[in-house]
C-alpha cells in the first residue's frame, strides 16, 4: 500500500498522529507502557461511540468492502470516516 492511499481517509490530525507513531523508536519497556496508556485512552474514547444499524444496498456494501480492502482498513472504519468527514463539511454530497 503506498503512502498516498494510506492517508486518503485520514484528516490532518490523524495523519499527524500516524506520522508521529511511525517515527517513534521507544525502548521495549517504554513501548509497553505507552501501549497500556493509549489502550486505556482508546477504550475510554470508544465508549463515546454509539452502535447503529442501517440498511444498505448489497452492491454498495460489496463496493465499500472492496474499497476498504484496497485502502487496508476495515470497512466499518471506512464508513465511519466517510460519515465523520461529511458531518465536518469536508465531504460534499453529490
Amino acid at each position: 500500500m503506498n503512502k498516498q492511499n494510506k492517508n486518503k481517509y485520514f484528516d490532518k490530525e490523524e495523519e499527524r498522529l500516524i506520522k508521529f507513531w511511525e517515527s517513534v523508536d521507544l525502548p521495549e519497556q517504554a513501548y509497553e507502557e505507552e501501549i497500556k496508556k493509549y489502550a486505556k485512552i482508546f477504550k475510554d474514547a470508544r465508549k463515546k461511540t454509539e452502535q447503529i444499524s442501517i440498511r444498505i444496498n448489497k452492491q454498495d456494501l460489496l463496493r465499500l468492502k472492496a474499497r476498504a480492502m484496497e485502502e487496508g482498513v476495515p470497512y466499518q472504519s471506512l464508513i465511519t470516516s466517510i460519515i465523520h468527514k461529511y458531518t465536518k463539511g469536508k465531504l460534499k454530497a453529490i
